[in-house]
């Protein structure tokens, strides 16, 4: 007798990762939004300011930029 399996085909996992990714879009963008003054970013040599609704999105970029290289990774074969 064959058994059966609930399997889907990852359509609802996928649906469900592209609703959260629109869920933290749209709050990252109503933080950017709302926090709009001017702040101070240091590095190690140096210093400048930018309003902190860039440093919000460049932050978030970054974050999807790492997250997507390391799911991407190659794989290395011995």
């Amino acid at each position: 007798m064959a058994e059966s399996t609930n399997q889907g085909d990852g359509r609802s996992g996928r649906a469900v990762r592209l609703v959260l990714a629109a869920v933290i879009v749209v709050v990252l963008i109503a933080v950017a939004v709302d926090n709009r003054e001017e702040v101070e970013i240091g590095y190690v040599v140096d210093q400048t300011s930018a309003p902190l609704w860039i440093v919000l999105v460049v932050a978030g970029v970054a974050g999807v930029l790492i997250g997507w290289l390391v799911k991407h990774r190659p794989r290395h074969e011995r």
